[in-house]
């Protein structure tokens, strides 16, 4: 009894300290969102320009020569806060699995540090970033240390039995979330890290490739193109919103901090008061119905001309990214191996970070595309009229 206590109370004294960090963690990562639009037109300043800018410049606009377009500069920050928040992903993409299985061979703890620093080195570069280039280089630095969540994730799935590995992962991680060669065939990588105990190593599970392994792997694969569909959608929308609400409310950062304040609470409070309760056999039909939230609230918030409206779209695409992340990520963790966590955990989340990668890029450039096009309509119709 005494042993049970002990263990009790080291698991939860380390729950506590990984939360405290990734609180800090999340806070430093999440900041740049609603100043994104704001730091792109500070570098775009004369005395802040370098190489670098005027190279994504002359990239920016000779796509908008190529689809024959206006050069119209006030977009220019669409583009380029959309290629730096893929750069971030992509290279998040390349890292997580990497540091995830070196977690499995020697220790979460030692790799989490390595995370974290890393992450801290990023934000003190942001600090000084006189220039863009050293603003990239920030970027750079952070993605490719960005993966204390997946590990946290991994940390939670060895601390919690099975049947509470959905309350840890939902009270904790997911608060702290935001968080494959095109497509690297996610149904490739999942199989691979599910057939992992085949190596035969010591310590590592053996089970007969059997029906059982079979339907694990095809229940990965789906899980794996929810997660990355999902995270798709959901990433374009992210970085581009803050962009959205500039140029249709001319909102400024503090309103846009208090934008991003407003879903961030209210998955807070979905998080600690529902999903957390969820039992682990309803966890597959409750994420099908947050992915159905999806499209009311993005169709709602593209056609939102009061905030009224606006905050309404806001409110479903909180409760759908409350639900969907956390409670996709409790699934893979119970069909993963005790000894693979930390490799197939990265591995998953590492799909996700393909989707940030290829979201925001994809979202910018079709907000630009659109945004254009509304402009040079709106000019033909003017010469038109008069």
């Amino acid at each position: 009894m005494m042993a049970f206590n002990e263990t009790a109370e080291r698991s939860n004294r380390t729950m506590f300290i990984l939360i405290s960090a990734l609180i800090l963690d999340l806070l430093a990562f999440t900041c740049i969102l609603p100043l994104f639009p704001s730091i792109i037109d500070f570098y775009a300043k004369q005395q802040h320009r370098d190489f670098l800018y005027d190279a994504f410049d002359t990239v920016t606009t000779t796509f908008q020569s190529a689809i024959g377009a206006p050069h119209l500069k006030r977009f220019n920050s669409v583009f380029f806060g959309g290629f730096l928040g893929s750069l971030f992903s992509a290279l998040q993409f390349l890292s997580s699995p990497v540091l995830g299985a070196l977690s499995d061979i020697y220790g979460r703890k030692p790799i989490l540090l390595i995370s974290l620093c890393g992450s801290l080195l990023s934000y003190l570069l942001w600090s000084q970033a006189s220039t863009f280039s050293v603003f990239v280089l920030s970027r750079i630095t952070g993605g490719l240390s960005k993966a204390s969540v997946s590990i946290s994730t991994a940390i939670i799935s060895d601390l919690y039995p099975e049947q509470r590995v959905g309350k840890g992962m939902k009270a904790t991680v997911d608060d702290v979330r935001r968080k494959c060669a095109l497509y690297v065939k996610p149904n490739a990588l999942f199989s691979f890290s599910a057939v992992s105990d085949t190596v035969g190593k010591k310590g590592i599970r053996s089970k007969k490739f059997d029906e059982e392994i079979l339907a694990e792997i095809q229940m990965m694969r789906a899980y794996g193109r929810a997660y990355f569909a999902y995270l798709f959608l959901y990433s374009g929308l992210e970085f581009t919103l803050a962009f959205f609400t500039h140029m249709r409310f001319q909102y400024d950062s503090m309103q846009q901090g208090r934008m991003y304040v407003f879903t961030g609470v209210l998955m807070m409070l979905l998080q600690g008061g529902f999903v957390r309760r969820i039992p682990a056999e309803k966890q597959h039909s409750i994420v099908l119905f947050a992915i159905a939230l999806i499209v009311p609230s993005f169709i709602t918030i593209a056609f939102a001309q009061t905030q009224a409206v606006f905050y309404a779209g806001l409110a479903l695409y909180a409760v759908a990214s409350a639900i969907v992340v956390p409670c996709l990520t409790s699934c893979i963790s119970r069909l993963a191996s005790a000894h693979s966590k930390g490799a197939t955990i990265g591995v998953f989340r590492c799909l996700g970070a393909l989707a940030r990668a290829l979201g925001p890029l994809f979202a910018s450039t079709g907000l630009l595309c659109l945004s254009i096009i509304r402009t040079c309509c709106s000019r033909n119709i003017a010469r038109f009229m008069f």
